[in-house]
């Protein structure tokens, strides 16, 4: 595993975590490590 990403979610709205959730899949499909830090706003949509 020599590639990684990182992620600061900080809104809740369906765009942006559609967008998110397409880039950590893609990622994580290629064998990445794939890191996901929610802020405030991002926290609520779970």
């Amino acid at each position: 595993m020599g590639e990684k990403l990182a992620m600061v979610v900080f809104s809740g709205s369906a765009d942006r975590l559609i967008g998110m959730a397409i880039l950590a899949g893609a990622a994580s499909a290629m064998d990445w490590e794939v890191d996901i830090f929610l802020q405030l706003w991002g926290v609520y949509a779970f």
